[in-house]
């Protein structure tokens, strides 16, 4: 239902606010490939309210208010019931009209951007909160399928949904209901790595990096642990050495003590191997990388990945955004981490980064010469749920293999393929060349 049509005014603001933002946002965000699903532009109205001890919100209360929001509209994109989907986290906000109700301000805005979304949908309805700040207390936690135990304010809008049986959240009381047609935009049709540019130096460094799915898992030795990422571990070990022919050996303590002097070490192995065009390492990581939880390690080699490496590929959590947030790691452990300005790939598999760390990384990429961040690097994510095991970033190893070994070229399109799962797509590569 749209919740403005009754404004005439308020539309044909609305209108323009679109044709706008939503030019502007595809102009500043990056392309995209992927794998049974495309990107599609859509907007979305709603409003809020504002309490006045502040006087009128100016445009970054207004921001920073829906940026809350947006998170609850990517929770109910999870599990929408007209398919999966999610945002891209580069996105537009336009106030339509401000109102002084007496006790409180009353905002009208849109949201204007991108997500990834099952391809031919023609409509497509958007959940979002009225007042996020309350919406938790009024659900009495029975508007979510999982456990409600492990559900608190902080996380209930990676939960929610308000379609549950019992829920007490009501449409138009709580949560603004706005359906919209999608407006898809075309995935790239032929695009490669830039493979010389990933040997430009003479060799070709990769860290990979395992995260332990169980985050109170201390077994952090791949070969021992029960834990399901260890299998992930072995797995990526056992193909680089049975199929690359590639040579292994495990990191001392005082080797790793060199980067991270802590009292819990992580597991790391480098495996290495000459090629036509260059040394090819691999830096195989294994131990917690939760932001909230012993990921000290994990951030100190990340620091050297981000710096150093030619590709660099995540297996493990997302943490709901926070596992990879540069930001609240440089935070925490009071550090700036700085990527390398030569090209790089990066492989994220884990849930839905698609909608976190895309537009973040590319940010940090950005210069004069490069607005969009993409000329220097190219990202594969999932837009969806993921799970361990299912071993995607075979395919891009794969590929850089052909091409060292054998200097054959595979573009994204087949390196992602379309019998893929879980969105898996490429992000950034429309600045890349479209022949071998």
């Amino acid at each position: 239902m749209k919740i403005l049509s009754d404004k005439k005014m308020i539309a044909a603001l609305a209108l323009l606010a679109a044709l706008v933002a939503s030019s502007l946002a595809h102009a500043d965000s990056p392309d995209y490939y992927g794998s049974g699903n495309q990107e599609a532009q859509f907007s979305v109205q709603s409003y809020t309210d504002f309490g006045k001890s502040l006087g009128e919100p100016d445009a970054e209360r207004i921001a920073n208010d829906v940026k809350i929001k947006v998170k609850y509209l990517l929770g109910y994109m999870r599990r929408s019931s007209e398919g999966h989907s999610a945002v891209y986290p580069n996105y537009k906000v336009s106030t339509l009209k401000i109102v002084d109700t007496g006790s409180q301000y009353r905002v009208w805005y849109q949201i204007s951007g991108k997500g990834v979304f099952q391809p031919g949908l023609l409509n497509y309805s958007f959940l979002v909160p009225i007042s996020h700040s309350t919406i938790y207390q009024k659900s009495q936690g029975k508007c979510t399928t999982a456990n409600s135990e492990k559900v608190d304010q902080t996380t209930f809008w990676y939960h929610w949904n308000p379609y549950v049986n019992g829920c007490p959240l009501q449409e138009n009381i709580d949560f603004v209901k706005y359906t919209t047609t999608l407006n898809y935009l075309s995935n790239t049709q032929t695009t490669y790595p830039e493979y010389e540019r990933l040997f430009a130096t003479g060799s070709l460094s990769t860290w990979s990096f395992f995260g332990v799915a169980n985050y109170d898992e201390t077994n952090w030795n791949p070969m021992t642990s029960p834990d399901i990422s260890a299998s992930d571990y072995i797995h990526q070990r056992e193909r680089l050495i049975q199929e690359f022919h590639m040579s292994a050996r495990v990191w001392s303590e005082s080797e790793i003590r060199q980067y991270f002097n802590g009292t819990k070490l992580p597991y790391i192995e480098e495996l290495t191997k000459n090629t036509i065009h260059g040394s090819v390492s691999f830096h195989l990581f294994y131990g917690n990388t939760g932001l909230e939880h012993d990921s000290q390690a994990f951030h100190a080699f990340l620091k050297m990945a981000l710096s150093q490496s030619q590709v660099m590929i995540y297996n493990g959590h997302s943490g709901m955004g926070k596992n990879l947030n540069l930001s609240n790691i440089e935070s925490s452990r009071g550090t700036q981490l700085a990527m390398s300005g030569n090209y790089q790939i990066y492989y994220f598999g884990s849930c839905v980064p698609y909608a976190y760390y895309t537009d973040m990384f590319f940010q940090r990429k950005v210069t004069a010469n490069d607005p969009k961040g993409t000329k220097n690097l190219d990202i594969i994510t999932f837009g969806d749920e993921s799970v361990f095991g299912n071993h995607y970033d075979d395919r891009l190893i794969a590929a850089i293999f052909d091409y060292a070994d054998n200097s054959h070229k595979q573009s994204y399109q087949q390196i992602i393929g379309t019998d893929t799962k879980y969105y898996l797509g490429v992000n950034g590569d429309e600045d890349n060349p479209t022949t071998p």
